[in-house]
C-alpha cells in the first residue's frame, strides 16, 4: 500500500502471509482475495480472486532390525558356543516417504563394520520409499553376554535445500557359551582322603569324584570314567535345579570302590559333558584329574643261627656247658618302613637284645635296613632247638594298623663226652677182682672200656696201666673210635 490510503490502486500489489507447519504428504490450500468499489451510480461491487498452492510433505524414515546369525539360524539372545564364526545381519527399510540418501549403517561394536549386501533395486543409491536394504557384518562369538546395536541413517534434501536425516537404532545380543567341565578325585581310606597317602594293602578304599562346572551353561550327557580296569564311578548326589544336566555352580558327586593293591598305584578320572547351542553346534567339555596311593604290605624277616665260638650255624655239633649265642638277623621284606619291631625266643630265659642296623637312628626298620640282635646261653646236652620270632607294625593314614609276624629256628646237638673202664683179674679160667692166684701162675688183666653214659664218639682212645702197659688183643685194639656201643 505505497500511498498508504489503504485502497488497492490499479497497479499495486500486496503481500499476505500465514504460517503453517509442513505435513506429511501431499497437501494443497487456496487463498481467495476479495476487494470492493463503486460503480458509476455508487453502488457497491466485489472482486474476487482465489489461488491454490500444494506441497509434497517429505517424511523421511528409516528402521533396522538386527539380528545375530549362527549357521543357518539366526535370532537374538540365544545360546551360540564361544569361538565360533557368526555375522550380524542388519536389515533395513525406509517406512517413509521420500528416498534416502547417504545411507550408511554402523555399529556399536569397535571393528565391527556392516557392509551392503543387497536391496538397492534401480540401482540409485538411493533407498526409496518401500525398499529394504541388507546389510551384514562379520565376528567371533565371545564368552558370555554380549550385545551390540546396529544404526541406519539416511537424509533427505528438500527443495529450499533443508535436510532432514532420518536415523534407527536395533541392538541384538547372544550368550557366548563357554562349556568347561572340572573334575576332581580322591582316594578315600575310612573316613581319611587325599593323595599320596599310605594305605594297607588289602584295605577296602573308595575314590570320591567331585564334578562342577565353571563354565556358564549347563550340560548334557555328563559321564564319568577311571582310566583302570573294573572301576565303575557311579553317580551318587547333587543334580538338583535342572535334572540330567550340570548346571553352572553344581557339584556332582560320584563314587567307586575297590581294594588297595600293594605299592605305589596311582588311576586317572575323567570327566565329559556337551551343550548343543540354537543352530546345533555341540561343545564338549572334558577335564582329567589323577589320584594316587602307596600300599603298604608289612611284612617282618628273621633268621636266627647259634653260635659257638667264630662258628656260627645251624645243628651244629657243641659241646655240653660251652657258652655260646644266638643270633636274630631281622630284615624288612615289604614295602614299608616298620614300628615296634620286637624279637623274643620260645626258649625261657632267652631273651634277645638289639645289637646293630638303624642306621637313620629313626627306630623304625626300614626297607634297607637289616638289624641283628643276639641273646646268650650255655649249651646243654643233647638235641636242643629253640625259635626267634620278630614282629614289627604298621599304621597307614587312616589309623588302620598292622602288624607283621616272622619265626625262625636254630638247633644243635650238645655233645657230652664221657669214657668208663672195667678192669678186671684172669686166672687158671676165673675172672675178676680179689681173686686168690698161686705165686708164679700166669695171669693177664682184661680192660673193658665203653662210652659210659656219654654220647659224643670218642677217638684216640688209649688204656695205660699203672704197671705196664697192656696189649691190644682182637678187634677191641683195631678200634679208633670209641662209639657208646663197643666194648
Amino acid at each position: 500500500d505505497t500511498n498508504s490510503n489503504s485502497l488497492i490502486d490499479p497497479g499495486e500489489t500486496w503481500l499476505f502471509s500465514a504460517s503453517g507447519i509442513a505435513t506429511a504428504g501431499n497437501y494443497s490450500n487456496t487463498g481467495t482475495a476479495t476487494g470492493t468499489y463503486l460503480d458509476s451510480s455508487g453502488t457497491p461491487r466485489t472482486a474476487t480472486a482465489s489461488d491454490g498452492s500444494s506441497y509434497f510433505g517429505a517424511n523421511p524414515l528409516i528402521t533396522i532390525a538386527k539380528v545375530t546369525v549362527d549357521g543357518s539360524s539366526e535370532g537374538d539372545a540365544r545360546g551360540i558356543l564361544s569361538g565360533e564364526s557368526i555375522s550380524w545381519k542388519y536389515t533395513v527399510s525406509n517406512t517413509g516417504n521420500v528416498a534416502l540418501a547417504n545411507v550408511t549403517v554402523t555399529d556399536s561394536a569397535s571393528g565391527v563394520t556392516p557392509g551392503y549386501v543387497s536391496g538397492d533395486a534401480n540401482g540409485d543409491g538411493k533407498l526409496d520409499a518401500g525398499e529394504t536394504w541388507i546389510y551384514s557384518a562379520l565376528g567371533t562369538a565371545v564368552v558370555g553376554n554380549y550385545n551390540n546395536t546396529g544404526t541406519a541413517s539416511g537424509a533427505y534434501t528438500d527443495t529450499a535445500g533443508h535436510v532432514g536425516v532420518a536415523t534407527a537404532s536395533d541392538g541384538s545380543s547372544y550368550l557366548g557359551a563357554d562349556p568347561q567341565i572340572n573334575i576332581d578325585k580322591v582316594t578315600v581310606d575310612a573316613s581319611s582322603s587325599g593323595d599320596g597317602r599310605n594305605i594297607l594293602f588289602n584295605e577296602t578304599i573308595v575314590w570320591r569324584y567331585t564334578v562342577t562346572n565353571p563354565g556358564n551353561v549347563p550340560l548334557a550327557g555328563v559321564v564319568v570314567t577311571d582310566s583302570h580296569a573294573g572301576v565303575t564311578p557311579a553317580y551318587q548326589s547333587g543334580d538338583t535345579a535342572n535334572p540330567g544336566k550340570l548346571d553352572p555352580g553344581e557339584v556332582w558327586v560320584y563314587v567307586a570302590s575297590g581294594t588297595a593293591v600293594s605299592g605305589s598305584y596311582a588311576n586317572t578320572a575323567s570327566a565329559t559333558g556337551a551343550y548343543t547351542d540354537a543352530a546345533g553346534h555341540v561343545g564338549t567339555a572334558t577335564d582329567t584329574d589323577a589320584s594316587s596311593y602307596f600300599g603298604a604290605d608289612p611284612q617282618i624277616a628273621i633268621a636266627k643261627v647259634t653260635v659257638d665260638g667264630t662258628t656260627r650255624g645251624d645243628s651244629l655239633r657243641i659241646l655240653t656247658g660251652e657258652s655260646i649265642g644266638w643270633e636274630y638277623t631281622v630284615t624288612n621284606a615289604g614295602n614299608i618302613a616298620l614300628s615296634n619291631v620286637i624279637v623274643t625266643d620260645s626258649a625261657s630265659g632267652v631273651t634277645p637284645t638289639y645289637v646293630s642296623g638303624d642306621t637313620n637312628g629313626d627306630g623304625k626298620l626300614d626297607t634297607t635296613e637289616t638289624w641283628v640282635f643276639s641273646a646268650p646261653g650255655t649249651a646243654v646236652v643233647g638235641d636242643y632247638s629253640n625259635t626267634g620270632t620278630a614282629s614289627g607294625t604298621f599304621t597307614d593314614a587312616a589309623g588302620h594298623g598292622r602288624t607283621s609276624t616272622a619265626s625262625d629256628g636254630s638247633s644243635y646237638f650238645g655233645y657230652d663226652p664221657r669214657i668208663k673202664i672195667v678192669k678186671v683179674t684172669n686166672f687158671d679160667g676165673a675172672s675178676g677182682d680179689n681173686l686168690i692166684v698161686t705165686a708164679g701162675a700166669p695171669i693177664w688183666w682184661t680192660y673193658e672200656v665203653t662210652a659210659g653214659t656219654g654220647n659224643a664218639p670218642l677217638s684216640g682212645v688209649t688204656v695205660v696201666d699203672d704197671n705196664g702197659t697192656p696189649g691190644v688183643p682182637g678187634e677191641i685194639g683195631k678200634s679208633t673210635r670209641l662209639n657208646s656201643s663197643h666194648t
